[in-house]
């Protein structure tokens, strides 16, 4: 039968669908944390779920959609335009207004921030089978995401206007407080969070495959350790990759904070040389910035918040400027 449900009790109930089998979302917008839900709810990988949303009007966010795989994943599909909020799964379907957003239903321990309302329809009603016939439609216009449409929603999707207009305190000391509150300080500068380290095998392997394509830089390559260095990550990432960045990584809990150049990237094995470059970092910058020490002092809880984000993305997450890593920030210093 059909339920009218709202606020928390519509959450909980779109939460009990994602727990079920035969996941379907046709949901316009999704934003920071969507992936961890669903892997949550369902105890799989969020690819087994069949997904269509919006990628052309900057409310969905490319970074949950690398977090679903884009643009490897068959099921993640979208059709300008889209607005509905349909969730469906054998546990039955809801009709609402909610995003899959943490304003729209609340991720982890957090209740939505806005007032949603929806219809709950019991599995196998005819209210539910026609919301499940009407989503086979909607997935049949839908296309792939693939690499434009990824593009595209990176196009479109910014920190909205006002971002960091709202007064947040800065504390002495914090490089991630001041890109929440000025991202755009940030439009030459990249971050790249890193899972581990890189083992002696992808370094050697790294060396040969650059040294093969640089065979004057022999000496120079054979002699780069393996410290400034990464290894193991897609192609995709490393042509994204920014020429100036911070690096964050944290061995044994502990936030290491690290000012990179590139030098040799290689996007066919996946690696890319780097030099440190704090100075560098510091030239792109209009304000003094703290000491990579300050930031790894005091840093660690936020970017600890940042790692969970994306935990099933084994190599870690690029950032290409400060506006894409706000989003996430976003979504973490609200918690």
């Amino acid at each position: 039968m059909a339920d009218f449900l709202a606020e928390t009790f519509l959450s909980e109930k779109i939460r009990d669908l994602l727990s079920g089998g035969n996941i379907r979302c046709a949901v316009a917008f999704w934003g920071e944390g969507a992936n961890k839900l669903l892997l949550e709810r369902s105890g799989k990988f969020s690819t087994d779920a069949r997904i269509v949303c919006d990628v052309s009007m900057g409310s969905t966010s490319p970074n949950e959609l690398e977090a679903l795989r884009a643009p490897n994943n068959p099921n993640l599909r979208y059709l300008n335009g889209l607005h509905a909020k349909v969730y469906i799964s054998d546990k039955g379907s809801v009709v609402t207004s909610a995003n899959m957003s943490s304003n729209g239903i609340g991720f982890g321990d957090k209740e939505a921030r806005l007032v949603e309302a929806g219809i709950f329809y019991s599995p196998n009603e005819p209210g539910w089978q026609k919301v499940a016939d009407w989503f086979e439609q909607i997935y049949e216009r839908s296309k792939q995401i693939d690499q434009p449409a990824l593009d595209l929603a990176k196009e479109r999707w910014s920190p909205p206007k006002g971002a960091g207009k709202v007064p947040y305190p800065v504390r002495a000391g914090s490089l991630l407080d001041l890109v929440y509150n000025e991202p755009e300080l940030f439009e030459d500068i990249g971050f790249v969070f890193v899972r581990r380290p890189v083992s002696d095998e992808q370094a050697e392997n790294a060396r040969k495959e650059i040294i093969s394509k640089l065979p004057d830089k022999k000496n120079e390559i054979n002699n780069w350790t393996k410290s400034n260095m990464f290894a193991g990550w897609t192609e995709f990432d490393v042509k994204r990759w920014p020429i100036t960045f911070i690096e964050f990584w944290m061995p044994k809990e502990k936030l290491k904070v690290i000012g990179r150049e590139v030098v040799y990237p290689d996007s066919k094995d996946g690696s890319v040389l780097t030099r440190r470059a704090w100075s560098s970092v510091m030239k792109q910058i209009s304000r003094p910035l703290p000491t990579t020490e300050e930031i790894g002092a005091l840093d660690g809880d936020i970017a600890k918040k940042v790692f969970d984000q994306f935990e099933q993305q084994e190599g870690g997450r690029i950032f290409r400027d400060g506006k894409e890593l706000w989003k996430v920030l976003d979504s973490v210093m609200s918690e």
